[in-house]
């Protein structure tokens, strides 16, 4: 069990700690825990045996035990105990958006409301309305959040879906030592969200490879075979695998099938009727392009192909987005600058929030001041060997203004303008919102622009022609942020923002070391749009990066 696997865990008895028993906390000291499992650089498997996990902050002696547990196990007894002391649906309903433990605890205990059904009936019928602590706008959050939970469930995210891919096929490679076996699907066309995992595999299946998946495959709850040799996983929170096994020779064509999407397999289909043979030289019988499988969601790459050279990490210079323990981060600046210098990129740019931004210890002018005046010392120690670039998450605030006085923001070498608060806007409330922070002669990018968290929440609707219209008047770049919770800008509108000319910037958002490693799901996300080096900001070498920064400060 890797560490995202075992933080998950955890994080789910922090939250049945304060649903069950009520003691928040306790809760707060697993969540703290799952956050810096995220964190850390090392396995946590490694440090226990090492007896130095319990010298880093957030691991006390009760969150040893439990990973302890884990290690040896695979479970948490403690959690299984919990699940089984409240109804099934009240797990799905703590995703609702709006309910809190206590209303939660209110809800099923005091007034039978225990699924999503249920929750739903009572938010249409007006009981919900009426019950104490609620109220008619509670109730309409409630509803508009249960079609959320609805539309959400049975997907999960590209980095779950690629840990559960890696897990499968280790299984299948054991079980079937002399096959061939391939990942297809949403994993292999780096889909930001996954309902189905796919692979191919030569041959048939082993015997007892249906009981191993179960066993050996975390989350894994199910796994039949078909008549034809086909078996269906099911995984929790409804999420569901196909492994496919194909004759030798065969699995060209059935690793394009499973690979998708269904518009471009029928496209190939008709140029073609050849199955034999490996992929490339099916789409070259078809007088195709060998397109990368993640290009395949866009129909125009069918026949023209893409760019001869797409963006790859090494062509990275820097990451522009990053936080530290000044805000919201769980790092230090030092440790944060020297996480970017280890994975050979040449500068880092700070990006902790504004002082709006309260409630994640947002910067105020004297903390400001005080970081510069840190990143002026770093940078003077790195020689110019390395730099950091002096910037700012600064909050669009509600009349579409930026965080800060003039003075203060003319401190910064970079501005990433971005929307925390105040989400529930209607479609010209958000645009024009945006388009004035746009206009403003500090805003250097467009933060995360329309503040989606994948699976978790929606993001606000906008007129994308105004705003790139806006954005390219103003020479603001639209970043594409890399934390695979957002992955925001939508790769769709990358093509919108190539077709205006414009560039994007790559960023990790990250507020821990290894969080500059998601830049590598934004890179994957920027390919499927067909991204360029030369669209990416953060390609650029360091002088180049100075100088533009320079040039658009007013």
């Amino acid at each position: 069990m890797d560490n995202h696997q075992a933080a998950r865990r955890l994080a789910l008895l922090g939250d049945l700690i304060e649903l069950v028993e009520s003691q928040p906390f306790k809760s707060r000291a697993y969540h703290n825990a799952s956050r810096s499992l995220k964190g850390l650089a090392d396995p946590y498997t490694d440090l226990l045996s090492r007896g130095t996990l319990s010298e880093l902050p957030g691991f006390g002696r009760a969150v040893l035990s439990k990973l302890q547990e884990l290690e040896q196990t695979g479970r948490l007894l403690e959690l299984d105990e919990l699940k089984s002391k409240i109804p099934p649906g009240v797990l799905i309903m703590r995703r609702v958006s709006g309910l809190g433990a206590k209303k939660l605890r209110a809800l099923y205990q005091d007034h039978g409301i225990d699924s999503l059904d249920a929750l739903e009936q009572a938010a249409r019928d007006g009981s919900l309305a009426d019950l104490p602590g609620f109220g008619a706008k509670s109730a309409l959050r409630i509803e508009d959040g249960i079609t959320q939970v609805r539309s959400f469930f049975g997907r999960i995210r590209l980095p779950e879906a690629r840990r559960l891919a890696v897990e499968v096929q280790s299984v299948l490679a054991a079980a079937h030592a002399d096959a061939t076996i391939l990942t297809a699907g949403d994993v292999r066309r780096h889909m930001e969200t996954v309902s189905t995992l796919n692979w191919v595999v030569t041959g048939r299946p082993a015997a007892g490879t249906t009981d191993l998946l179960v066993q050996q495959v975390s989350d894994c709850d199910a796994a039949t075979e078909d008549g034809d040799g086909t078996l269906r996983l099911r995984f929790q929170d409804g999420v569901t695998g196909t492994i496919r096994f194909v004759h030798p020779g065969r699995d060209g064509w059935a690793w394009l099938e499973a690979t998708g999407p269904e518009g471009y397999v029928q496209h190939v289909a008709s140029c073609t009727a050849l199955r034999d043979g490996d992929e490339a030289s099916i789409l070259r019988d078809a007088g195709l392009p060998e397109l990368p499988a993640e290009c395949r969601d866009v129909p125009s790459f069918w026949t023209d192909g893409v760019p001869d050279e797409l963006v790859e990490w090494r062509h990275l210079r820097g990451v522009l987005h990053c936080h530290t323990d000044y805000s919201d981060g769980l790092a230090t600046l030092k440790e944060m600058a020297e996480a970017a210098r280890i994975r050979g990129l040449e500068y880092i740019g700070i990006c902790d929030h504004s002082q709006t931004a309260a409630y994640a210890g947002g910067l105020k002018p004297d903390r400001v001041r005080k970081q510069r005046l840190e990143i002026d010392r770093l940078n003077e120690e790195y020689g110019g060997e390395f730099r950091i670039f002096r910037g700012i998450e600064s909050d669009i605030l509600a009349d579409g203004s930026l965080d800060y006085d003039e003075e203060t923001l003319a401190s910064f070498d970079f501005i990433i303008a971005s929307i925390h608060s105040g989400l529930d806007m209607l479609v010209d409330e958000a645009t024009d919102r945006i388009c004035r922070a746009l206009a403003h002669p500090y805003t250097t990018m467009l933060g995360h622009a329309t503040g989606r968290l994948l699976l978790q929440r929606w993001g606000y609707e906008l007129c994308w022609e105004r705003v790139i219209d806006t954005a390219r008047q103003h020479g603001v770049v639209i970043e594409l942020n890399a934390n695979p919770r957002r992955l925001d800008v939508d790769w769709r509108h990358l093509r919108d923002l190539y077709a205006a000319g414009m560039k994007t910037a790559i960023n990790p958002d990250a507020h821990v070391p290894d969080g500059i490693d998601d830049m590598r799901y934004g890179v994957d996300i920027a390919r499927k749009a067909g991204t360029t080096p030369e669209r990416v900001l953060n390609t650029m070498e360091t002088d180049d990066l100075a100088r533009y920064f320079q040039e658009r400060k007013p």
